[in-house]
């Protein structure tokens, strides 16, 4: 099944599901939407600065504010936090060891888990679109060739921040661990948005591998790479090949 027969058939699942839960009776619509479920969001930051850990309370459609939400990172408990009206909770954190850790946020018998990517002072930030860079684009939902080794060699001297443009994070988090990727941090794509942060707070997005139109927005980043024909960086022939054009690149001239 291709990416887009995928998307409409979760729409059209959507909103079946909305259309079986306002026939019901009032009073079990309520209970419906009481039931909180919990979302944490993956993050990337910098060592010994202090950050935003964001979760969501969530019944079957809307935010439910007023829950409890427990943030662990790494196996430990960092704190408690009541989620706002909007159903977001937010956790001020400030790492002191850098890599790559297991996030958990809890709300009740609820709990999801993500990826934290800690970075420390001269750590290498190479961002990989899953859509463009991952996925064979003759075969539905394959990984392309040579990706999973290419990228467990990258992340030996560097970290790989995931980023998802149409399957959403949920579902390319279990496409990443259904293929054994190496663990990491997913993340929506935001364009310049995202880049300005990582600047602010010292964090060197030192790559991107991507569709031509994620490169167009990703202005700054200096060694721009994809596997179509782009103005905005370089064509690769292949993970093998990226592998040494990213490494002629941190090596110099």
């Amino acid at each position: 099944m291709s990416i887009t027969r995928h998307l409409l058939l979760s729409i059209r699942c959507r909103a079946t599901a909305l259309f079986l839960i306002l026939s019901l009776p009032f009073h079990l619509i309520f209970v419906v939407a009481a039931v909180a479920d919990v979302v944490v969001f993956d993050d990337v930051i910098a060592a010994n600065t202090s950050a935003r850990l964001r979760a969501l309370t969530k019944g079957l459609f809307f935010p439910t504010g007023g829950q409890l939400v427990t943030f662990v990172v790494d196996g430990r408990e960092i704190g408690t936090t009541l989620s706002g009206g909007d159903g977001y909770a937010f956790h001020r954190y400030t790492p002191r060891g850098t890599g790559v850790f297991p996030l958990e946020a809890r709300a009740g018998d609820e709990m999801d888990t993500g990826t934290i990517i800690v970075m420390g002072a001269g750590d290498r930030l190479i961002l990989v679109e899953i859509e463009s860079a991952l996925l064979e684009p003759s075969l539905a939902l394959a990984p392309r060739q040579d990706s999973n080794p290419a990228l467990r060699k990258l992340s030996q001297d560097s970290r790989v921040l995931y980023l998802t443009t149409l399957m959403g994070v949920p579902r390319a988090r279990a496409w990443l661990a259904d293929h054994e990727f190496p663990l990491s941090a997913v993340m929506k794509w935001e364009g310049g948005r995202f880049l300005d942060r990582c600047r602010e707070d010292g964090i060197d997005v030192s790559a991107i591998i991507a569709s031509p139109a994620v490169l167009d927005e990703a202005q700054g980043v200096s060694d721009r790479f994809s596997f179509q024909a782009t103005d905005s960086g370089e064509k690769t022939g292949g993970w093998n090949k990226l592998l040494e054009q990213l490494q002629n690149r941190k090596n110099g001239p």
